[in-house]
C-alpha cells in the first residue's frame, strides 16, 4: 500500500505561486501557512481477493484512514516557537493531545482520485482555524500585549505593517516565532501581540518575495516597513535577529500604531 504524497501532489506543491508559505512535512503532507491549513494524503489499494463491489469502498476508506494518520503526523510536525512543537505539547498535557485528535476529525475530504493500478487517493485538509490557534498558541500571548520596549529614538514612520527579509538563513515558519535584536532582546513575539489577532491571523505571515509580501496588503496595509533579518535564531530556526538600528525603528513607530499588536508582520522566508 503506498503512503505520502505522490509525484503530481509534490509536482504541484512546488509550482504553487506561493511556495515559499508552503512547509512540506516528511513524506505525510504539507502546510499552507497562507490559507491556514493542513493537507496530507492517502492511498488505499485494493484487496484481490474480493469482489469489487465490497474492495473498492474498503479501499476508499482505507485511502482515508491513511490520509487522516498523515495528517495527524504534519500536525505533531508544526513548530509551535523555536524549540517546541505540537507534537511537544501533546506528549505534555491530555487536554491538548485530545483537542488535537478532535481537529482531524473536521477534515474537509477531497473526491477520491481512481488511478489506473485501481488504486484510490484522497486527500483530506485541517482547517488551522480559530479553535486549533487558540489551543496551540502560548498561554502568554494574553488579550491586550504588554508595554513594547522603549526607545530613546522618535520614528516618523507611518508604519501600517511589517515586513522582514529573511531570505538565504533558512528559517522556518512557526506558530509563535518571535523577532529580536542583537542582544537577544524581544522586538516582537508573544509579549506584544493580542490574543484575538493572533489567532485570527496567525503572529506571521509568510511570503516568498518583498514583492510578494507587500501585495498581501489585507495583512500588512499599504505603507509596511522592510527590513532585512542578520541571523535565524533557535533549534527550530524560527526566530530571527534583526540590527539593534532596525529593532529601535520599529518599536518607536509601534508607539503609535498598533501593527504589532495586531500581528500585521510577514516573514520573507526561501
Amino acid at each position: 500500500m503506498k503512503q505520502g504524497i505522490t509525484f503530481f501532489a509534490l509536482l504541484s506543491l512546488l509550482l504553487h505561486p506561493l511556495w515559499a508559505q508552503i512547509q512540506k512535512v516528511g513524506n505525510q503532507g504539507f502546510i499552507d501557512w497562507n490559507k491556514r491549513e493542513i493537507t496530507a494524503t492517502g492511498i488505499g489499494a485494493p484487496n484481490p481477493d474480493m469482489p469489487a463491489v465490497t474492495a473498492r469502498p474498503m479501499a476508499l476508506q482505507a485511502a482515508r484512514t491513511i490520509a487522516l494518520r498523515n495528517a495527524l503526523e504534519v500536525i505533531k510536525g508544526i513548530h509551535l516557537t523555536s524549540s517546541t512543537t505540537v507534537e511537544n505539547y501533546m506528549i505534555s498535557s491530555d487536554v491538548v493531545s485530545k483537542n488535537v485528535q478532535g481537529f482531524i476529525r473536521s477534515f474537509k475530504e477531497s473526491k477520491p482520485k481512481y488511478m489506473s493500478d485501481k488504486t484510490i487517493e484522497i486527500s483530506v485538509t485541517i482547517p488551522m482555524d480559530n479553535k486549533f490557534s487558540e489551543t496551540l498558541l502560548a498561554q502568554e500571548i494574553k488579550t491586550l500585549p504588554t508595554a513594547l520596549p522603549t526607545s530613546n529614538i522618535t520614528s516618523s514612520s507611518n508604519f501600517t505593517g511589517l515586513i522582514v527579509d529573511a531570505t538565504g538563513l533558512g528559517v522556518m515558519p512557526s506558530m509563535a516565532p518571535k523577532i529580536v535584536d542583537e542582544a537577544g532582546r524581544e522586538v516582537y513575539g508573544s509579549a506584544y501581540v493580542s490574543r484575538e489577532w493572533a489567532v485570527k491571523w496567525g503572529m506571521a505571515g509568510y511570503a516568498k518575495s518583498t514583492a510578494q509580501a507587500t501585495n498581501l496588503k489585507d495583512r500588512i496595509g499599504e505603507s509596511p516597513g522592510i527590513i532585512k533579518a542578520q541571523a535565524v535564531k533557535g533549534s527550530n530556526k524560527t526566530d530571527i535577529q534583526i540590527s539593534n538600528a532596525d529593532a529601535q525603528s520599529i518599536s518607536s513607530a509601534a508607539k503609535s500604531m498598533n501593527f504589532l499588536a495586531d500581528c500585521r508582520v510577514i516573514i520573507v522566508v526561501d
